[in-house]
């Protein structure tokens, strides 16, 4: 007889609560268990599939999407949809943080007070345990280095950045919405064939470039426009014999 288990010992085996195994059944993750009498027992394949979600919500999968996975296809090979995962999770770009104590950041910066807060409001900074701050962009860092190494001056620069920082998020969600209807949507509507998550994973590999090139060209293109018209009015306030 092959061997069952109660909900309590399957939680224990599978290092869960019985209150997530219960809600994970309700939610449809988990098949009901067999009834033996008035007790439910699961089994081997019960243990089986509460790994297998616990792997994929590790991976970064929802548990409504894990549901969707495994209603679609559940032989789906667990390596595809990691794939996805990582390559969906990975960052654009890829830099090493640098740790430095406030009192390097602010020299570097050329500041002799504390560091303005829009540093951490833009995503540049975050406080660690030890008391230092780790810089998360250090190209962001040495460009505004040389920003204040030309006069401009800091506190001036970091206000705007936190409205463009807020631009990019909306541009950040635009992109991911139209690879969500025009690519993602379609493989869900399609069943999430096992063979398309291969595809699937490439694409984003294929369309992150693509899209941040997109991004840049358009910021550069807007760059040159307002520039150019910025010179004219500038050029027209100036007195006649100077134009």
């Amino acid at each position: 007889m092959a061997e069952e288990f109660t909900v309590e010992q399957l939680a224990q085996r599978t290092g869960m609560s019985v209150r997530n195994i219960r809600e994970w059944q309700a939610l449809g993750l988990l098949p009901p268990p067999a009834r033996r009498g008035r007790v439910g027992m699961y089994g081997v394949d019960h243990i089986a599939r509460v790994r297998r979600i616990q792997k994929l919500k590790t991976d970064g999968f929802r548990l409504d999407l894990i549901r969707r996975i495994l209603d679609a296809d559940p032989d789906a090979q667990d390596a595809d949809v990691e794939r996805m995962a990582v390559t969906v999770l990975e960052p654009f770009t890829v830099e090493e943080p640098l740790a430095l104590t406030e009192a390097e950041l602010a020299a570097r910066l050329g500041r002799r007070t504390e560091l303005p807060a829009e540093l951490s409001e833009i995503g540049l900074i975050r406080r660690l345990p030890d008391g230092r701050v780790e810089v998360r962009s250090p190209r962001l860092l040495t460009a505004l280095e040389r920003l204040a190494a030309q006069g401009l001056d800091l506190a001036g620069l970091l206000l705007p950045l936190t409205d463009i920082a807020r631009h990019n998020e909306a541009i950040a969600h635009t992109l991911v919405e139209i690879y969500r209807e025009q690519v993602w949507e379609p493989f869900l509507k399609s069943g999430m064939p096992a063979a398309g998550w291969s595809e699937l994973s490439d694409s984003v590999v294929r369309l992150r470039p693509l899209m941040y090139d997109v991004v840049l060209t358009t910021l550069r293109l807007a760059l040159d426009t307002v520039t150019d018209q910025a010179l004219m009015d500038n050029a027209a306030r100036l007195p006649p014999e100077m134009r």
